[in-house]
């Protein structure tokens, strides 16, 4: 887990930080268009949801979270795409609402989990073999 928590967190921080400076300064005025940050999106969404097919062999539930941040990034992809954005903008947001929770817990569950040497909080079973 630790390692899928360095990669996925990485891909998604630094790239939306990179984006981000090269929005404020390092690109020409214009450049980083809303067809660029959809397509940045969306490649997250493909990104996740492979990453969420893999975690299925870990847990269900670390599944359906990976998932579900990534169809948030499908709807942040089609919002930025989008000429009318603020639908699919603010089911992205929630989506992510739900996935900040899901990261508390989740979180939660691996540290407790870790310190009393036992399951705590539970993460579901595998659905692959």
């Amino acid at each position: 887990m630790a390692s899928l928590s360095g990669l996925f967190g990485t891909v998604i921080t630094l790239g939306a930080a990179i984006t981000l400076w090269q929005q404020l300064g390092a690109a020409e005025p214009g450049a980083i268009t809303p067809e660029v940050m959809g397509v940045f999106w969306i490649v997250l969404f493909v990104i996740a949801e492979v990453i969420a097919i893999g975690l299925g062999r870990a847990s269900w539930f670390i599944m359906v979270g990976i998932g579900e941040v990534g169809l948030s990034f499908l709807f942040l992809g089609i919002s930025a795409l989008s000429a009318s954005p603020r639908t699919t903008g603010l089911i992205a947001g929630y989506l992510l609402i739900v996935f900040s929770a899901f990261c508390l817990y989740a979180s939660s569950a691996m540290v407790l989990g870790e310190h009393f040497q036992r399951p705590v909080l539970p993460l579901g079973k595998p659905i692959f073999k």
